[in-house]
């Protein structure tokens, strides 16, 4: 009787640890989900995505699961555009929120760029408030060259101040761009491109991956 009553006890236990782990998940997800209809909107195609819906060529998924397992450096998505660059990043959200909780941010540079803007206008330092902005355990920088290629002296100063802190400090970031190095070098200059190309970080060409467009994705 009484090993009985142990074993109801022990399997009680276990499915309310199960329970707990459920439920756990499910509100990272619904996290995930309301953060990415805060930053892509709510009838965005990205609310809803899953890294199970991507075609990635194995040893480019092997990268990116290593890098978000040590969480440390640039991860940096490079290459064509349709290739579902921008869709990886809201599907990694989830996987982001599970490590660090709320602790993070998502950018696209244009975003950056013009809150960066705002604040001169108001007479504050840009360089406090991008300081500021990028305070987190994890960041996003979606879309970098989105603003064109004019390679004005500011947006060349702010860029470089941006992404020489993420290097120098080893933020875990993910930076994903359809330019490729040279391009970087000439809008940004060779300082930014040679941070952003170091060898040290995870740099993945994306050339190879399947148009996801096509696929509707």
């Amino acid at each position: 009787m009484q090993e009985a009553t142990e074993t109801r006890g022990k399997g009680t236990g276990r499915s309310r640890e199960l329970r707990g782990v459920q439920e756990k998940l499910q509100r990272i997800e619904e996290a995930a989900i309301n953060y990415r209809k805060l930053v892509f909107g709510e009838n965005s195609r990205y609310v809803n995505a899953s890294m199970s819906k991507l075609q990635i060529p194995q040893e480019d998924a092997k990268m990116i699961i290593k890098w978000l397992d040590k969480q440390d450096g640039i991860l940096l998505l490079y290459g064509a555009p349709g290739r579902g660059k921008s869709y990886l990043c809201s599907a990694i959200i989830e996987e982001i929120i599970k490590l660090h909780g709320q602790d993070f941010r998502y950018f696209r540079e244009a975003d950056l760029l013009e809150k960066l803007r705002k604040t001169i206008g108001d007479g504050r330092c840009y360089s406090s408030e991008l300081k500021y902005m990028i305070d987190y355990r994890c960041l996003i920088l979606d879309d970098l060259g989105s603003t064109g290629t004019n390679n004005t002296s500011w947006r060349q100063e702010v860029m470089f101040d941006l992404v020489d802190q993420l290097y120098s400090q080893r933020v875990p970031v993910i930076v994903t761009t359809n330019l490729y190095n040279n391009e970087i070098n000439q809008i940004y200059g060779h300082r930014f491109e040679s941070r952003l190309f170091a060898r040290e970080n995870t740099l993945i060409c994306v050339d190879s991956w399947p148009n996801f467009r096509e696929q509707g994705l």
